[in-house]
């Protein structure tokens, strides 16, 4: 799979950003995969920078799933936009990943 190109983010965008990297990751690599410090890594700022934001692994990635949840409740699903498309995709792969994992 091609390296994905390094993202900038602005101040006041990390919040999204990493969410949105953490549903590209827990899609590619599965929910054993995913850590901050990728995330952070594809998104361009420190291992610590996230922590303004989530308290922990867990809040992000709850809150990934959180986001991917209301895609599909807000009706945006099957309106032909491409973009919508493709993230609500990757953020399905995403939730295979993590039921995947999920303790049982």
């Amino acid at each position: 799979m091609p390296e994905r190109t390094r993202k900038t983010c602005h101040h006041g965008g990390l919040r999204d950003a990493m969410i949105d990297e953490a549903v590209a990751l827990i899609a590619e690599q599965g929910i054993h995969g995913f850590s901050i410090a990728e995330a952070s890594r594809r998104v361009g700022v420190t291992s610590a920078a996230p922590y303004r934001h989530f308290s922990d692994r867990d809040e992000l990635v709850a809150a990934a799933t959180q986001g991917y949840a209301s895609l599909l409740l807000d009706g945006t699903w099957g309106t032909g936009d491409d973009a919508v498309e493709a993230a609500v995709s990757r953020a399905s792969a995403a939730a295979a990943a993590l039921a995947a994992g999920w303790p049982r």
